[in-house]
């Protein structure tokens, strides 16, 4: 149930699912695939919990650019899979998900994926009590590239204009987003990459995972947010 001890903003780094295919003598698409079925159990247990935003990175820019072109495509059937069928789950319009899809996955990926990532968006446009973001064909360093040339373009039009946080947060392709409070990424190696999400997790706890993602469950979602709860948080002071 919510309390002020649950997070507000969780997101997730669903790494390990080509370490878990080959582990398992398979091919790395069908980690992938074994990686998108736990999505919608750690989403339920997310919401019944009280989390109020979920985020989740499914493909970086670097995925789609540096993989073999057989298990990108792969990858993108696979994408496009899992949001035709999330466009289908009850639980979005029982617990009023809006999902959003930050990224610049309308230039890199295939028109059926494009179809079924927009037909999701469009049909919980207007659910209002959670939002439920996937990044795809993203990187953080991008991101913030990206704000800062808006910011350059800004100022050279206003002399007025002044960099603060309020007006680097605006720029950002998550301008409308809570910061992250906790950081879930599995897959048993406890590093950064990418810059994902760079400015909203300043001030985030982290919980890494030895598990690869497709043997990380809703149990140890909930067991990542009684350790959040359990912690101080002294927040500089």
């Amino acid at each position: 149930m919510p309390d002020d001890q649950t997070p507000r903003h969780v997101a997730i780094i669903p790494d390990g699912n080509r370490r878990w295919a080959k582990r398992h003598g398979l091919k790395p698409w069908e980690g992938h695939d074994a990686g998108a079925r736990r999505f919608r159990p750690i989403l339920r247990a997310a919401f019944e919990e009280g989390v109020y935003c979920v985020s989740a990175w499914i493909a970086s820019r670097s995925n789609l650019t540096t993989r073999s072109k057989v298990e990108v495509e792969f990858l993108y059937q696979v994408l496009e899979r899992f949001f035709l069928e999330l466009t289908e789950v009850p639980e979005l319009s029982e617990h009023g998900v809006r999902v959003q899809v930050f990224g610049q996955w309308r230039e890199f990926q295939p028109p059926g994926l494009v179809k079924a990532i927009e037909g999701v968006i469009e049909k919980t446009k207007r659910n209002d009590r959670h939002p439920l973001n996937f990044f795809d064909a993203y990187d953080g360093v991008s991101e913030m590239t990206d704000a800062i040339q808006r910011m350059v373009d800004e100022g050279r039009k206003d002399p007025r204009f002044a960099v603060e946080p309020s007006i680097i947060k605006r720029h950002l392709l998550t301008k409308d987003l809570p910061p992250v409070d906790l950081v879930i990424r599995t897959g048993g190696e406890p590093h950064w990459s990418g810059g994902f999400m760079m400015w909203d997790i300043a001030e985030a706890q982290f919980h890494f995972s030895d598990k690869m993602f497709p043997d990380f469950g809703a149990e140890d979602f909930r067991a990542a947010l009684e350790e959040y709860r359990s912690r101080e948080r002294r927040q500089g002071k």
